[in-house]
């Protein structure tokens, strides 16, 4: 049951969690109660499936890490607590070996490692034909859910963005909130675009929503050549300007791909 090494992970069948299940059943820790872990006993692919993506964080944490964290951490501006924090999250959530792995890639500028493929296309409404999609999981609590057009967020909800697209590019995640600012999610820090490849799932870290309030955007960017913050909020201006709220603003005037999400920001009681 388990694929030839070197293709693709098992695809879900048709009765079976979907990818984006089994992502978010590994986010949330495994509970037992979840879905995924409900069905998984009795289907030998998705047992065969779980074995895979567990055994992928296996390789990056007994082989990949090691060799590489010390390079990684020199080019933070703080590599003791950026390491106590990546070891700490590492214990607590398997799934951020992968993001991880992301983070390696971005920084060092080497493919490290080719056994996550692109994976399958994000849903309808967060995909572009033909061109950028993005799976954005979102955690509040024990509960995990994937952001769709037009979702109500809570201050606090930490978010995972995960880009699928056909090609190596650079890319760049922001957040326009009710007032027109910009903020930078990704890359965390600086004010240019960061590389991606398709090898890549979720990108490293999470983003904790801040207390802001109303409709706000979730921008995901994405092109052949770096490009900087400085000309996304140049565009967000001119479409402001023109008189375009940022609820309608679906595509900012830029040649580049894009992905844009409509949240409704609240402070709330999860």
């Amino acid at each position: 049951m388990k694929p030839p090494p070197g293709e693709s992970p098992l695809p879900a069948a048709p009765d079976c969690p979907s990818d984006y299940q089994l992502e978010a059943y590994l986010f949330a820790g495994r509970p037992e109660e979840h879905a995924f872990a409900v069905h998984a006993p009795g289907c030998p692919r998705c047992q065969a499936r779980l074995e895979g993506a567990l055994a992928a964080e296996a390789v990056f944490v007994q082989q990949v890490l090691p060799a590489t964290l010390d390079r990684v951490a020199e080019r933070v501006e703080q590599p003791a607590q950026w390491l106590d924090r990546l070891r700490t999250r590492l214990r607590g959530a398997p799934w951020l070996a992968a993001a991880a792995a992301a983070l390696v890639l971005i920084v060092s500028g080497a493919l490290l490692w080719s056994w996550w493929p692109g994976g399958e296309i994000a849903p309808p409404e967060v995909a572009l034909k033909g061109a950028l999609g993005v799976e954005v999981i979102a955690k509040r609590g024990t509960r995990v859910f994937q952001v769709e057009d037009g979702q109500r967020l809570l201050a606090g909800d930490r978010l995972r963005f995960s880009p699928r697209a056909a090609r190596p590019g650079q890319v760049m995640v922001v957040n326009i909130d009710a007032a027109g600012r910009v903020h930078l999610f990704y890359p965390p820090r600086g004010d240019q675009s960061a590389a991606w490849h398709p090898a890549v799932g979720a990108l490293p870290d999470s983003v904790v929503l801040d207390d802001s309030q109303g409709e706000e955007r979730l921008v995901v960017l994405f092109g052949p050549a770096p490009f900087g913050l400085e000309e996304i909020r140049r565009a967000v201006r001119m479409a402001l300007d023109r008189g375009t709220s940022v609820g309608q603003l679906s595509r900012l005037p830029l040649d580049l791909d894009q992905v844009s999400l409509r949240i409704v920001k609240e402070v709330g009681v999860p």
